[in-house]
């Protein structure tokens, strides 16, 4: 199982599951210093383990070997912040280090300390592993992607060019409506969104790269195939909820979705191609 993930540098609970070739469950507690425990394919618990609060379990490739993220460097007041990727065998051995990343983490607040954050304005860490071991890894400060073999092999880069999309002042208030907050954020706002919001891998291996086109109405996403040859455009429409966009399959998008009573719940949206 394959999941992309946005590393916001905070310590929500959020669990990511994970299945080997023998069908052994890893599941990984993101918000208990980075517990992971195994079960066996008939959900027998097997043992767990701690791998520390700055790691991060991506996922196993067609080899069983795990890979990991560490966070070698973070800088709260600057918003710095840099990632080592590494392949491990099933003995926890580091095999190799696949690259080493830096990004921008937040907006400095020259008023009280630390960072601003809405979602719009820092360009957090990404990474998504395909089955075959390639690496994808991103900062969404910069439309730019690069794909790494198991090895630590530069394989390539893509991308596309696109429209920035200007921020507004609903934008920059919308999640910081609090006046005594307010007071707080950084005098100069940034002007334009980030370029992505996350990214995921269907079971194609084809890359979707969620945008904020048409934000206030669904989710779009670009899609680029194995090669990094852009594709295509998809939009997803929803109603006044909340998604989290979390795996493909058979042309299926599966998201949580918490509904208006605040429950969790897992829904699948079929595909709407639009022109790019």
């Amino acid at each position: 199982m394959v999941e992309a993930v946005r590393d916001r540098g905070n310590s929500s609970t959020r669990a990511r599951v994970f299945i080997d070739s023998d069908g052994i469950i890893y599941i990984q507690d993101t918000g208990n210093v980075s517990r992971v425990t195994r079960f066996s394919s008939e959900n027998k618990y097997i043992d767990d383990f701690r791998i520390g609060v700055t790691k991060g379990l991506i996922g196993i490739d067609n080899e069983d070997n795990l890979y990991l993220t560490n966070r070698l460097f973070w800088d709260h007041s600057a918003g710095k912040e840099e990632r080592s990727f590494e392949r491990i065998d099933e003995h926890w051995e580091v095999l190799n280090t696949i690259t080493t990343i830096e990004g921008q983490n937040g907006t400095p607040n020259t008023i009280s300390g630390g960072l601003w954050r809405t979602g719009y304005e820092h360009g957090a860490i990404n990474y998504a592993l395909r089955k075959n071991g390639d690496l994808i890894v991103g900062s969404s400060d910069k439309y730019m992607f690069s794909v790494y073999d198991k090895f630590g092999k530069l394989k390539f880069k893509f991308g596309r060019k696109y429209d920035p999309i200007l921020m507004t002042g609903s934008d920059r208030s919308r999640l910081t409506k609090d006046p005594e907050k307010q007071k707080l954020l950084p005098s100069k706002k940034p002007a334009f969104k980030i370029s992505y919001y996350r990214f995921l891998i269907d079971d194609e291996n084809n890359f979707w790269v969620m945008t904020f086109e048409r934000e206030n109405e669904g989710m779009t996403f670009d899609v680029f195939n194995e090669e990094g040859i852009y594709i295509r455009k998809v939009f997803f429409e929803f109603a006044n909820h909340k998604l989290t966009p979390m795996i493909f399959n058979n042309g299926i998008l599966y998201a949580i979705h918490i509904d208006e009573d605040g429950f969790n719940r897992v829904k699948g949206y079929k595909l709407n191609y639009i022109s790019p």
